[in-house]
């Protein structure tokens, strides 16, 4: 596995709209305010990207974690999808764990997950478990469905809803039915042998999308993303 580059967040870059999402109320207030008089607020988050995802196994994985990871992950079993891998990415700073599991459906043409995310600072332990699901399309759009409420905006290939706090089940009610309507066509068939590599892109397109806005700036002297070998199949 090749180095991983680092990215932190510059707040001066955000959108005021993503500015609002990420932190409605008072906290927007301040932050537009900073924005405006291009003050940059110190953010502790990290970024990776990475030349690929790392393959677990879930007997490794802490117990709160399984637990936190098994309730919409059986969700997607029951609707007929098969696990396919867990994995994690290489998170940088103490207090910090991650795990996912992916699944593909049995026609594989969708791909869902249910991801952990933790970060712990002093006494505060901040903790999100989100599922998803997407369709890809021989055009290099992507259609999909996510449990976590929208922060920022999606490259222009995503086609993405938020269904906050939205189960296995509602997920992919609502993704049959955008896939049913049709507006990008058939999806294209992901087989299990490529699946890795594609989860590998989502992850760094997100990355190279917003390091693209300026939003996400190297760490260490890293060098700006770029596509990299690594393409979906």
């Amino acid at each position: 596995m090749g180095a991983t580059r680092y990215y932190r967040v510059d707040t001066r870059k955000l959108t005021y709209a993503e500015l609002w999402r990420v932190s409605p109320g008072l906290g927007f207030a301040v932050g537009a305010v900073l924005k405006t008089l291009l003050i940059p607020i110190q953010v502790s988050t990290i970024v990776p990207y990475v030349d690929e995802i790392t393959l677990v196994g879930p007997e490794t994985l802490d117990e709160d974690v399984k637990l936190a990871l098994s309730i919409p992950s059986s969700g997607w079993t029951s609707l007929g999808f098969r696990p396919a891998f867990h994995y994690t990415v290489p998170l940088r700073g103490d207090g910090m764990r991650s795990a996912a599991v992916v699944f593909l459906s049995a026609d594989e043409l969708t791909v869902a997950q249910t991801a952990f995310v933790e970060k712990t600072v002093g006494l505060v332990t901040r903790r999100e478990v989100v599922s998803f699901c997407f369709s890809r399309f021989d055009d290099g759009t992507f259609l999909g469905e996510s449990s976590a409420a929208k922060r920022f905006n999606s490259p222009p290939e995503f086609d993405s809803r938020s269904l906050p706090g939205g189960s296995s089940e509602q997920l992919f009610s609502l993704h049959e039915e955008r896939l049913r309507e049709g507006k990008h066509g058939r999806p294209a068939r992901i087989g299990r042998d490529g699946l890795k590599a594609l989860i590998t892109f989502l992850n760094n397109r997100h990355v190279e999308y917003m390091a693209q806005r300026g939003v996400y700036v190297p760490v260490d002297g890293a060098g700006p993303p770029g596509a990299g070998p690594i393409q979906p199949r």
